[in-house]
Formats: structure tokens, sequence, C-alpha cells
């Protein structure tokens, strides 16, 4: 009766295979919250009679199988395909150390993905400072490490890479029947280019089944990564605590279309700078440089002593935007806030103009859309 309720405790891909082991008697583990040896960065899947309390928190149960046999975290030899690009490297097991951040959440080892993530972030950052006690939120720390996702970015980020942009890339993940225009650009931009097998890049380390495309890849940075003010050239887009990642990366592609470079971001808007927002710029987002602003009232007086003029926008401003004046000039900045809050107080108070977008019906247009419109406007005599 023990091995039977063990087997319906068990999950994962050929599940008969697990039953019939479990009811043959084979042996388990039961593994605690420090990584063993032979699993790396990556949890095995959890049955239901054992719970996590936290993010990698309690013990995980997991049938300890003859890897010949059966496992569901490896896979046999590489494709012969990847036999022409040697700078890639086949991983067989989805357990490798190298592989745990990219692991989807409920297969992390929390403690050893902090402890890589302050790795990354250090070098992005040219410190070698030892880990914390407790892991400090990004916005304290001026860096962002995270994954990022989709062809078009990686691409992209290829580009921002010849133009002379320091975006800290780590590694890049992908399937391994990736076509070879893909491997080329992951090899161009990353020291190391991972290559795993299409079925469990899908269940392991992708939702929604992205891992079935051969054109779906992962890659790891450490991005943005904050700038001193004074470095940043204007014309600014200023983002007082937005809350949507898909918001901030459109205003930043049209940012980056209408010839705006430069980002300050409130604590709250730096937590949006995510591979969501990375994707929703198409990768324009790598094409630009960032600041983040402690205290952006602060940065707002900073902004005003080097002569930058900011607007304020909101749709309940009774003053249309118009073009910066005067012709030519690029000292300008555009401060929008959430769609839910607005713009806060201080940035209200502090701006030098307070402009909307004209309406002749209909409710308050999209935040993006309406950064989109000023955006344009003031930079028309650029």
């Amino acid at each position: 009766a023990a091995p039977r309720r063990l087997a319906r405790g068990l999950r994962g891909p050929a599940r008969p295979a697990r039953w019939a082991a479990a009811a043959a008697g084979a042996p388990y583990t039961v593994f605690g919250e420090e990584p063993g040896p032979a699993r790396g960065g990556c949890r095995p899947e959890r049955g239901p009679e054992r719970r996590r309390s936290r993010p990698g928190g309690s013990d995980v149960l997991h049938a300890r199988l003859d890897d010949s046999a059966f496992s569901p975290w490896r896979v046999g030899d590489p494709p012969e395909s990847l036999q022409r690009h040697p700078a890639v490297k086949f991983l067989a097991d989805a357990r490798d150390p190298r592989l745990a951040l990219y692991c989807q959440k409920r297969y992390q080892n929390r403690r050893e993905c902090e402890q890589q993530e302050w790795a990354l972030r250090g070098k992005a950052l040219g410190t070698e400072a030892p880990p914390p006690t407790e892991a400090p939120e990004q916005e304290e720390v001026g860096c962002i490490v995270g994954l990022h996702y989709s062809w078009e970015c990686l691409k992209r980020l290829h580009q921002a890479h010849a133009k002379g942009h320091r975006v800290s890339v780590h590694s890049v993940l992908v399937p391994s029947l990736a076509p070879d225009e893909l491997l080329e650009a992951a090899a161009a931009v990353a020291p190391e280019v991972f290559a795993i097998d299409p079925q469990l890049f899908a269940t392991h380390f992708q939702s929604k089944g992205a891992g079935l495309s051969a054109l779906a890849c992962t890659f790891l940075v450490a991005f943005p990564v904050s700038r001193p003010l004074a470095e940043l050239r204007p014309p600014l887009v200023v983002l007082d605590e937005l809350e949507s990642p898909r918001n901030v990366g459109q205003i930043l592609r049209t940012a980056a279309h209408l010839g705006v470079g430069s980002v300050v971001a409130s604590p709250g808007a730096w937590r949006c700078l995510t591979g969501r927002a990375a994707r929703s710029s198409m990768g324009w987002l790598y094409h630009m440089d960032f600041h983040l602003a402690a205290s952006l009232p602060d940065v707002l007086g900073q902004l005003r002593g080097l002569g930058v003029r900011t607007y304020a926008a909101e749709n309940q401003f009774p003053e249309p935007v118009r073009p910066h004046e005067p012709a030519g000039d690029r000292r300008w900045a555009l401060v929008v806030g959430s769609e839910d809050r607005g713009l806060s107080a201080a940035s209200r108070r502090l701006s030098d103009a307070r402009v909307c977008v004209p309406q002749r019906g209909g409710e308050a247009l999209n935040v993006a859309q309406a950064a989109a419109i000023c955006l344009y406007e003031l930079g028309r005599h650029m």
C-alpha cells in the first residue's frame, strides 16, 4: 500500500513508468533545501504530499529512479546540426547548475539563484562584495538581473552591442533544434550559449509551450545598470512610479524611434524594467541609457540645474502639449505617471510645465499612447 500511495503522489511525464517503478519498490529520497551535487540548481518535480510554504522552502519528494531507465530531466545525444556550432554547449541534464536561473520558478532553488544573481549583478557593477544575508531589492542596487526572451530582442541586443551600448549578457539558452542564424546571433552576444532538448525547454524552462518553437530563446542579462545622471544626454523620458512593464516597454520603444535615448526611473518604475518590458519595446530598450532616481524630486531639481526643461503630462492639465522651444534645443524631459494614480504631487509641483493631449471625445488615453503623442510633439523642432 505504501508504494502505491507514493506512486499517486508523483507527477510529471511518463507517469505510468513512475507508477511501475514505485510499485516495484524503487527507492526514493526526500531532498532538503540545499541542492545536492546531482541535482544542481533545479529542483525535481514535487508531489502533493509536500508543499512549499515559501519560494524555495520546504522539502521536495522525488523518486530517484535509474536515469538509464527513465528520467524526465535527462535526454540523449545532441542533434547533428549542433556540430556546426562548436561554441554552443549541449546540456543533456536540466538539473545542470548553469541552468539554475533559467528554470521555472517552481523548480528553482532559492538560495542558489540568489547567490548567482548577486554574482552577476556584482560583475555588471564592477564590485566583488560577498553576498548579503538577505537579498536586496532590485531598486536598491541599481542593476536588474533577469531573463529576457524572443529572437527579435536578441537581434536588437546584438545591434546595441555593435553601437557601443553596455548590456551585460551572461548566457543564452536555446532549443537544440534552433536554426543556424539564431545560434550564430546568440554566440555573437553571449560568452556562453546552451542548447537543450526542445521538450525539456518547453516543460522546464518556458511557459505556455514556447519551447516547442525552434525560434524560442531565453537569455540571462544584468540590465539595466543605473548610470550617473550627468552622463545621460537629453532629451529624456522620466517614469514616475509606472506599474506595468508592458506600458513601460511601449513608451521606451516610441521614445527610441523619436530620438529620446535617456530614461530616468523612480524605484517603482525601475522594477518594471524586466524581460516583459524589453519584449514590449521589441528590444529597443537595449539602445537606451538609464538612471535610477532614488528620490525623484531631487532628480527633477538636478535636471533644472542642468538647464533641462521638464514637462509633466496628464489629461486634466489645461495647456495642450506643443513643440519644445527654442527650435533645435534638445534640453527637455517628459514626465509621465501611472495610469491609476497619475503623477506624484512632487512631479506636478517641480515640473516647469504641465501639459495634456487635447481631446475631442472619449475617455483618457492609455499612458503609452499619450506619451507617444507628447514625445512626438515636444521633439518636432529638434
